[in-house]
């Protein structure tokens, strides 16, 4: 019994570390064509999976060739959200379908930021939380 116990304590304290050294998750927008697209289409539209915990940071900061629109399917969650043309006037909507966007960190700020150099808008018409230290764009 003493046995099972010290291996229980030691398993759960492995687990506790393994949780605890979770990071934060950097994920690319690669489409650049004119389209609508769906954020959690994670084989073709990030470099990896997509963003959606706490602390991930979402960079859509790309130079597109045409006005995207993004789906959200579902409730996403970034820490970071960098979006916007880099060098043209296409722009960026980020469109509910049945989901929203929440900011939010473990520690520090939440943070939006508009892509410098081009000049399409960005409409985020999700609806939207935020963590108390969001920080937005001026």
């Amino acid at each position: 019994m003493f046995r099972h116990t010290i291996l229980w304590v030691a398993v759960a304290g492995l687990v506790l570390a393994l949780v605890g050294s979770a990071q934060a998750a950097t994920f690319i927008w690669t489409p650049t064509a004119t389209g609508t697209y769906n954020w959690d289409d994670a084989t073709s539209k990030w470099t990896s999976g997509f963003p959606n915990a706490i602390d991930d940071i979402a960079n859509m900061e790309i130079n597109i060739a045409g006005n995207q629109t993004v789906n959200l399917n579902q409730a996403i969650t970034v820490g970071t959200l960098q979006i916007g043309d880099t060098s043209g006037a296409e722009t960026y909507t980020l469109a509910p379908n049945g989901g929203s966007l929440t900011f939010d960190v473990a520690s520090g700020n939440a943070t939006l930021s508009r892509a410098a150099g081009g000049t399409g808008a960005v409409t985020i018409s999700a609806p939207i939380s935020t963590s108390p230290t969001t920080v937005l764009p001026p």
